[in-house]
């Protein structure tokens, strides 16, 4: 018996950190939905698994995910028109926010939200981790057309296109986010590279 069990205990190799961190994501899978507010309370003082637990919630602090329809037959007005914007920043025209492609598809629009001090670049490179891109002009307009619920306040960025400041087009990146406040619906532009705090950022997975 006491072989046997030196031989078990011979075999039982410590985890590896890559394996430990694999481990708490899976788990985070079977934790009932939580608000970040709620997840940082419950994981809090927990020791190293706690803080694996802390990590992925800060990445991910939001996330809920839209169907939406891209349809190409239509022009870039139309494609704004039937989000029903009460204003419409004058910069986004389809001459900075060209689109491309035919015909009609479906596709899901992830939103994500991360920790406060995202700056443009920090969300493309989180977005990268989790296998997603920022979503497009087109994919994001599709978003806005869908998405209807007048009561809550929400800014969603599209970090997927964008335009150049300046007469030779080398400026700084703009890009268009959705702004709804005290039920008015607006598409905006901004700079890509300021620090989104407080908002969503749009994305599709990479494959499509």
């Amino acid at each position: 018996m006491e072989e046997q069990l030196m031989k078990n205990h011979e075999t039982v190799r410590p985890r590896t950190q890559g394996q430990l961190k694999d481990i708490a994501a899976t788990m985070i899978g079977h934790i009932p939905n939580q608000t970040y507010t709620e997840a940082k309370d419950i994981t809090s003082n927990k020791g190293w698994f706690g803080y694996q637990i802390q990590q992925i919630f800060t990445r991910f602090a939001d996330i809920s995910t839209h169907s939406a329809v891209v349809d190409y037959r239509r022009s870039f007005q139309g494609m704004i028109h039937v989000c029903s914007f009460d204003t419409v920043d004058d910069a986004i025209t389809a001459e900075h926010f060209p689109v491309k492609g035919k015909r009609r598809h479906e596709l899901l629009v992830t939103l994500f939200r991360f920790g406060e001090g995202t700056r443009g670049d920090n969300a493309v490179a989180e977005l990268d981790k989790g296998g997603y891109r920022s979503a497009n002009i087109e994919e994001f307009l599709a978003f806005c057309e869908r998405y209807r619920s007048p009561k809550k306040a929400l800014r969603v960025v599209a970090l997927g296109s964008f335009y150049r400041l300046g007469p030779a087009g080398t400026g700084a990146r703009m890009v268009p986010y959705f702004l709804q406040t005290d039920g008015m619906r607006h598409l905006k532009c901004g700079f890509f590279g300021t620090v989104w705090d407080n908002t969503y950022f749009a994305a599709v997975p990479k494959s499509r």
